[in-house]
């Protein structure tokens, strides 16, 4: 883990900031005019209203990418690799970081209660509430924990490499949620955002104690 603590602090306050401006709008109701605007500009069901089915299809396989499936094989796959490899210190700071955004996930949700788009114009089914987006917070957190902790200190270059895609990945993620109409947008934002800010609060936790 090569950041350093100035650029985690920044990032944690300045991401915190931003996430409980969304949640304030979201609360007062000032996001609702916008939300509904693009959802409403989204087509409405496979095959009509302009809607592909290849693009329907490509919409439901990058929302998958953030599904509790891929996630839980993902984490898996990656703390069983660390273990092997000798490496529970690393595994473990993985497990916990992606666990523990987890529990945020539910905690906001449950504390928030945000109703999700009209069921009859989703995408794909859907079982909790909507705010803030847990495949987009998820995704982000579980992308640059992969990113900041799995690739050696000395490889700065192939680290910034990895937090860009870990960006790219966790946008396409959160705008086929939008897409196929299962989140407003400003759930996706509130959920970029907590996961940035969440990953960089524990990133710095971990420098400031384990390093």
């Amino acid at each position: 883990m090569d950041l350093n603590a100035h650029t985690l602090g920044w990032a944690f306050g300045a991401l915190l900031a931003a996430f409980a401006a969304v949640t304030l709008a979201v609360a007062r109701g000032w996001s609702d005019r916008l939300d509904r605007a693009v959802i409403a500009r989204m087509p409405l069901t496979n095959g009509h209203e302009g809607r592909p089915p290849r693009i329907d299809s490509a919409m439901r396989d990058l929302s998958a990418m953030g599904g509790d499936t891929v996630h839980g094989a993902f984490v898996i796959v990656v703390a069983s690799g660390l273990f092997v490899e000798d490496d529970p210190a690393t595994a473990v700071r993985f497990l916990g970081m992606v666990l523990g955004a987890r529990l945020l996930v539910v905690l906001l949700k449950k504390m928030i209660q945000r109703q999700r788009p009209p069921a009859r114009d989703r995408g794909v089914a859907t079982y909790t509430t909507s705010f803030p987006s847990g495949h987009t917070l998820m995704s982000t957190v579980m992308l640059v924990a992969a990113a900041v902790l799995l690739t050696p200190d000395d490889t700065l270059a192939m680290q910034n490499f990895m937090l860009i895609v870990a960006v790219l990945v966790s946008i396409a993620i959160g705008s086929a949620r939008v897409y196929l109409r299962v989140h407003w947008p400003s759930d996706i934002l509130a959920g970029w955002l907590a996961g940035g800010a969440w990953s960089a609060g524990v990133l710095l936790v971990f420098d400031h104690f384990f390093d």
